[in-house]
């Protein structure tokens, strides 16, 4: 079981073994033995520990071990190529779709299980971010990822009506340059401030007016 195995395979590899279920990143819930054997290393989902414990005390030879290995690997589907691809319509769907997901918004969605609210703001509902957080966060099994897109694949159809196309960044910055700027009437009130750097016009009957109204008494 070589390291040289990126953390993903060593997760399937793990998964894909009978004795085990609830594989999280430092420790794997032995169902033969109906314990917790801790991984005492820094690496996630490191093979060593485990494979010790299933020669030991479940008697695996080396010739089982490979072809558990080699079967695993055969097997084995990355997270990141399904999602590949996946315009942003999709993206929302899955997402939304996942029986983690409280709320979802185009920039971040909540985390029921934890009650954080996860940024997604690198790209609009960033499906690789929120992927990423149910694996580390809550170790997630590799297969029920899977089976929760898989769900929301079977039940997507183009025609949502309750999806919003979002703008980018750039999109949004153009759109308020190009804005018209709002026109404030000129006013005669010294009271009322004005856009203008120009005095306010004076009509000449508004200069008759003014010259015919009597001064008051000293």
């Amino acid at each position: 079981m070589s390291l040289e195995l990126d953390a993903q395979k060593r997760r399937a590899v793990l998964e894909a073994d009978a004795h085990s279920g609830a594989v999280r990143p430092f420790s794997i819930f032995c169902k033969t033995c109906e314990e917790d054997i801790d991984i005492d290393n820094a690496t996630p989902y490191h093979m060593a520990a485990w494979t010790k414990h299933c020669r030991s005390v479940h008697g695996r030879n080396a010739e089982e071990a490979d072809e558990l290995y080699e079967r695993a690997l055969e097997n084995f589907a990355p997270l990141t190529v399904p999602f590949d691809g996946f315009g942003p319509q999709m993206r929302q769907h899955i997402i939304s779709r996942d029986p983690l997901v409280s709320e979802i918004t185009l920039e971040g969605a909540l985390c029921s299980d934890c009650n954080q609210w996860i940024d997604l703001a690198g790209e609009f509902y960033a499906l690789d971010v929120w992927m990423g957080h149910v694996d580390t966060v809550h170790a997630r099994p590799l297969r029920e990822s899977v089976q929760a897109r898989d769900a929301a694949l079977a039940s997507f159809s183009a025609t949502d009506n309750d999806f919003t196309q979002p703008q980018s960044s750039n999109q949004r910055t153009r759109a308020a340059e190009n804005a018209p700027s709002p026109l404030t009437p000129l006013s005669g009130d010294d009271n009322e401030p004005t856009l203008s750097s120009d005095p306010p016009l004076i009509s000449q009957s508004s200069t008759d007016q003014i010259s015919d109204t009597p001064a008051p008494p000293a």
